[in-house]
């Protein structure tokens, strides 16, 4: 007679489930411009109040006058001509804030009140706390380098509720983080909405598909009337709350409510940008360099010398770079390839790191591969012109009260909100010495 053996089916209630005690955390958390520039506190550019002013040179005083001799020392000029006045300009730079918040039924906080003991890996406390500050770096990383440029744009008209994107306008790293966001929908001019937005209705993502980087999409789920059939070519896509908490599809001129990103101070020739109207003081501009084309090492070459020729600082700059770009570099280092650049530029890498610098003509710049920068675009600008200005960095602390944590019953509800935000602001103060690279393909 065959023998029978006892198996997992068989013993399983006798067996424990074991449990990590950590939380994997298989989403981005590249916090790395907030990492690079700590919030100022002190010296020059201190807490702010109501706004922080920088004082900006935007013209230069040109009343000259030339005193020497006239033609073969026939005429000798002692007159003063007039006085051309130079022009400062006070940037106002006012420090925005976020704020997440996230409710927790008094269930889980008494069933997970510990970690690591027989009811939970984690405390509800530690976990959603994880969860919190990782989203909201996030955010906050995105309104640094797109803030009020939107988080990507439609590569054509919305199939069911599938929007694909031009992949140069995204990141395939943003993507992956919205699954359970709601959106809102602007039209290309970035002023006028696309979709409605408000407590009733809402759009809210539903999946995401990243296989190919040049053409990621998104598919959303629709509550109420939304207007989403109506997404089009050049339609660009904002975290709802961005644009106001309620917004309907026939909205114009809709306010903006992030922080002024670096794509924005970068690239913008027009308008007025932290109180100063760019298109009267060219000072106050940053520099272009359009139509990229196929990404080489030469790109950063001519972004440091469109800076140099404005008159940019010498010393250490810092390039922000879509990790495609990252590994054109990586790739160029690697085989040795020469490229056809003038005398003075340069590359290395150190061996055995991941880190490229390229050199040229007294600078250096240090070569940052960021998940979150958008595949068609490259950031340049000095490392010490940019600032973290604002009154306080991400916090779960109660306003006002640094020692208390925000964490109180919600009325009516079995229910107990935590709240987490930040106060600030990052700015480029030395427009003319940075620069925006876009088009850029592979």
């Amino acid at each position: 007679m065959a023998s029978t053996n006892e198996n997992l089916a068989a013993i399983a209630g006798n067996l424990k489930v074991v449990y990590g005690k950590d939380l994997v955390q298989v989403l981005p958390d590249s916090a790395i411009i907030q990492k690079m520039y700590p919030l100022a506190k002190s010296g020059a550019f201190p807490a702010v109040g109501d706004y922080f002013s920088a004082l900006i040179g935007v013209q230069l005083p040109a009343g000259f006058s030339f005193l020497g001799s006239g033609t073969e020392s026939t005429t000798t000029n002692y007159i003063l001509g007039d006085a051309l006045a130079g022009q400062t300009k006070p940037a106002q730079i006012y420090a925005n804030t976020t704020v997440l918040i996230d409710n927790l039924q008094y269930q889980i906080l008494d069933r997970a009140s510990s970690s690591g003991g027989q009811q939970a890996v984690l405390s509800a406390m530690s976990y959603t706390g994880l969860q919190m500050a990782v989203s909201a770096r996030n955010v906050l990383e995105w309104q640094a380098l797109h803030g009020r440029q939107g988080l990507g744009a439609s590569a054509g008209a919305i199939s069911s509720l599938t929007v694909t994107f031009d992949g140069a306008t995204t990141s395939v790293a943003i993507l992956s983080c919205l699954k359970g966001f709601r959106l809102q929908w602007m039209q290309s001019n970035l002023t006028s909405a696309r979709t409605v937005n408000d407590s009733s209705n809402y759009l809210t993502v539903d999946s995401v598909n990243v296989s190919d980087p040049a053409a990621p999409t998104l598919t959303m789920v629709a509550t109420g009337t939304t207007n989403v059939a109506a997404i089009t070519t050049g339609d660009v896509m904002y975290i709802a709350g961005s644009r106001g908490i309620t917004v309907a599809s026939a909205d114009t001129n809709v306010p903006q409510y992030e922080q002024i990103g670096f794509g924005l101070q970068l690239s913008a020739t027009t308008g007025t940008q932290f109180g100063i109207d760019k298109a009267a003081y060219i000072g106050w501009q940053a520099n272009t360099l359009p139509t990229v084309g196929a990404f080489s090492p030469s790109v950063l070459m001519q972004m440091a010398a469109k800076s140099m020729a404005r008159g940019g600082v010498l010393g250490e700059y810092v390039a922000i770079l879509p990790v495609d770009a990252w590994s054109v570099l990586n790739s160029a280092l690697a085989t040795n390839e020469v490229y056809n650049n003038p005398a003075g530029f340069s590359m290395s890498k150190k061996t055995g790191t991941d880190e490229i610098t390229v050199y040229h003509s007294g600078i250096k710049i240090e070569c940052i591969p960021h998940p979150f920068q958008k595949r068609g675009q490259v950031y340049l600008w000095p490392k010490k012109e940019v600032h973290r200005i604002g009154s306080t960095d991400l916090t779960f602390q109660i306003p006002g009260r640094p020692d208390e944590e925000y964490y109180f019953p919600i009325t009516g509800q079995a229910v107990m909100q935590r709240q987490c935000r930040a106060d600030y602001q990052m700015v480029l103060l030395n427009p003319p010495s940075g620069c925006i690279a876009t088009g850029i393909t592979y």
